[in-house]
């Protein structure tokens, strides 16, 4: 440390300490001190005063880069964070143990901190749960390192990044990257390199995500660790024919998928082309192996595509059977006993369909007859077959020979009949079945029963995560709700307040022109006769796309005009929403959790975006 200064920093409060009779504090010890006591000569901090040249917070701690190359680290110390050789919280610097020659630090969100050195190498210390100090050892609960220990394999780096979860990531001179860590689904206790990267300048990592600056200017960005792959810009594409806007349960956007002329299909935000593990893409990719697809549908973790021989396949997470097939690649979900498919594999026994809809773990189709089958998760009765049985293969639902549309929720579904008339099962614990009845925990019915009051029906759609509610668009251009009101998404002017609900259908207000409709958990969209779209509901991501949103408590209990939209010509809504263009391109707004809005960024939108590589 710089000598010429011994000047001890000034601070009210001291740094916790341990003796043989004492145990180490938990928490913040600032709370628990004599704040207004003056440090105890044994208390002062480590770290005489001199000049910083850095600095870097992470997770409730921080640390700074000394002029001498030496490194001090405060804050909470849990996970021996601070690195001087203890797990003791301290409210003033204390000197990280055995460096004197760092270039660079970076303080992490893992309880983890790391250090560059002047010859290109780098130490970690800290928590070493998921691997984040990259020295080969670690990936258990309660791993740590309370001094630093150096990054296998590393001699060349310009840079370092600790990431905001359980990772760390690395630039080389060759402008490659490195990283290490991990988190619930995959774990790397020894740098991996990305592949792609080859051309970096910077690197950053945050929470679930790492990104890279190229030399050209361009980003790009992956999951955590190194088997999530950067992202490359799809360009060129301007043929879609139908978007779907999918939803990961409460997540604010998780996949969408859109369908190509060519039949192809293309995803990105949680689930691009694989929904377990989440990894994140914020512009599309393509599906493997889908060349004739006629319509695509997401659910919960696992995406379906119906085909021209009115075949099916779907991909993603298989928790429930959802995917409907006991073939494919199969693998074992390190989360739990769970199988996925990381590639389409095709429903079981379905050669006629005309339509699909996802829900939370279950898959519908309906077929050239006018029946619907359903296959996957069946706690609530969702597939409609009279049981509570959950099947790996198409099961037909009871009593409904002539379906034209079929729409499904998180727990329930609902068919629309040749007559005009709609019938919904599964639960109805919000009152989503439309029957006048239902509004407890516990009901539910297993078959199809008729809503109440409608008879002149051309669409019928579903809400999203715990259900909610559904709307109904009438030959007359009008739009009936019912269900879950706490957000206002039945659109009639009320509703705001929890457990708020209507068990039959009301009509939403001030709409008589509108084509198609789309519903998600907490809101809902019209698309207008002149291309236009109003949305009403919940707008804390921007969700209704008029430019305003962003608190917790906003929404509108009456449709509001999505802006700068008057040529759209279909839509679709759940945690964000999305919309199709005349031209074939895509616009999407709202939440942009892991890159739903396929913009080539992670932030939320409260207006209409393009979508990249489609146009616009």
């Amino acid at each position: 440390e710089d000598s010429s200064d011994s000047t001890t920093p000034e601070v009210s409060t001291p740094r916790s300490t341990t003796s043989a009779q004492s145990e180490p504090p938990s928490g913040n010890t600032a709370e628990n001190s004599n704040s207004g006591a003056p440090p105890a000569a044994n208390q002062q901090s480590q770290i005489e005063q001199s000049f910083a040249t850095a600095i870097s917070a992470g997770f409730r701690h921080a640390c700074a880069l000394h002029q001498t190359g030496s490194i001090s680290c405060w804050g909470n110390n849990s996970g021996g964070q601070l690195g001087d050789g203890s797990t003791d919280n301290s409210s003033v610097p204390v000197k990280v143990q055995g460096i004197d020659d760092a270039t660079a630090v970076s303080a992490g969100g893992g309880s983890h901190s790391c250090a560059l050195h002047q010859n290109g190498t780098i130490s970690c210390w800290g928590s070493n749960r998921f691997g984040q100090l990259g020295d080969g050892a670690g990936g258990n609960e309660g791993d740590v390192s309370l001094v630093p220990v150096e990054v296998q394999g590393i001699d060349d780096a310009t840079a370092v990044s600790a990431g905001g979860w359980g990772h760390a990531c690395a630039l080389h001179q060759n402008g490659t990257i490195s990283c290490w860590g991990g988190g619930w689904i995959s774990t790397s206790l020894v740098p991996e390199e990305i592949d792609g990267i080859d051309d970096a300048i910077a690197i950053s990592a945050d929470h679930y995500i790492s990104c890279a600056l190229h030399q050209t200017g361009t980003i790009s960005c992956w999951g955590s660790t190194a088997s999530s792959m950067p992202v490359e810009e799809i360009y060129g594409i301007s043929d879609a024919t139908a978007v779907d806007a999918g939803s990961r349960g409460s997540i604010p956007g998780g996949n969408s998928c859109a369908l190509h002329q060519t039949g192809t299909i293309s995803c990105w935000g949680t689930a691009a082309g694989r929904s377990v593990p989440p990894i994140a893409r914020d512009a599309p990719e393509e599906i493997d192996g889908i060349s004739d697809a006629t319509a695509i549908t997401t659910g919960d973790f696992h995406s379906c595509a119906l085909h021209q021989t009115g075949t099916i396949s779907c991909w993603g997470s298989n928790f429930s059977g959802q995917l409907g097939s006991e073939a494919g690649e199969w693998e074992r979900s390190e989360a739990g006993n769970t199988f996925e498919s990381s590639v389409p594999v095709g429903v079981t026994g379905i050669s006629d369909a005309i339509a699909i809809t996802a829900g939370r773990g279950y898959s519908c189709a309906l077929h050239q007859t006018g029946n619907i089958s359903c296959w996957g998760d069946n706690e609530d009765g969702q597939l409609g077959d009279g049981t509570s049985n959950y099947s790996s293969v198409p099961v037909k639902v009871q009593g409904i020979d002539d379906a034209t549309a079929i729409s499904a929720s998180f727990w329930s579904s609902c068919a629309l009949h040749t007559d005009g008339n709609i019938s919904c099962w599964g639960t109805n614990s919000l009152g989503q079945l439309g029957t006048g009845t239902g509004g407890t925990f516990h009901a539910h019915s297993p078959v199809p029963v008729k809503v109440m009051g409608i008879d002149d029906a051309t669409a019928i759609t579903t809400g999203g995560f715990i259900d909610g509610h559904s709307c109904a668009l009438h030959q007359t251009g009008s739009i009936s709700c019912w269900g879950r009101n706490d957000f206002s998404q039945l659109g009639n002017g009320t509703g705001g307040n929890e457990r708020d609900m209507s068990s039959v259908p009301v009509k939403v207000a001030g709409i008589d022109d509108a084509t198609a409709i789309s519903t998600s958990w907490t809101n809902s969209c019209a698309l207008h006769q002149n291309g236009t779209i109003s949305c009403w509901g919940r707008n804390n991501f921007g969700q209704l796309g008029d430019g305003t949103g962003g608190d917790l408590a906003e929404h509108s209990s009456v449709p509001v005009k999505v802006v700068n939209i008057d040529d759209a010509i279909a839509i679709s809504t759940k945690s964000n929403s999305c919309a199709l263009h005349q031209n074939g391109s895509i616009s999407c707004w709202g939440g942009n959790y892991r890159g739903a809005l396929g913009d080539g960024t992670y932030v939320s939108s409260f207006v209409p975006r393009f979508v990249v590589g489609f146009g616009g």
